[in-house]
């Protein structure tokens, strides 16, 4: 069984990490899924946030692949339906964010020099701990 991670919540309760089930429309909240992953001998690390697993990502995506693997019926049993969650931003609050107009050539122009706007004198510097995907 596949599975995917996310943050949700229910009306007035705080965000939880989730595995999303294969197809999509069932939910399991992580600290459902610990007394099965404890069963198996097999304890998600710091599962309180997304950010938190994925830092101890090589252990808890192992213990996620067994346990999906080998209890996907009880991992249904424990699931909520996935209309009846919010779905919240997967890491909250976000590390970093990067806005950019310039994506074009044109649009460098536009903001550049017809509107007289002086170049940044950072923006050739980069930020170490940050990554671009594009």
């Amino acid at each position: 069984m596949r599975f995917k991670l996310g943050t949700f919540s229910m009306a007035g309760a705080p965000s939880f990490p989730g595995l999303i089930l294969q197809g999509d429309s069932r939910i399991v909240p992580l600290r459902r899924a610990e007394p099965l992953c404890a069963r198996l001998g097999l304890p998600l690390r710091q599962p309180d946030s997304l950010l938190s697993l994925l830092n101890e990502w090589e252990a808890n995506f192992e213990a996620l692949a067994i346990l999906c693997e080998s209890v996907p019926d009880e991992l249904r049993e424990t699931s909520l339906a996935a209309d009846e969650l919010h779905t919240r931003a997967p890491i909250d609050p976000p590390r970093q964010i990067f806005c950019t107009i310039a994506n074009y050539r044109s649009h460098i122009i536009e903001t550049t020099v017809d509107m007289g706007v002086p170049p940044h004198p950072g923006a050739q510097k980069s930020v170490p701990s940050s990554r671009l995907a594009g």
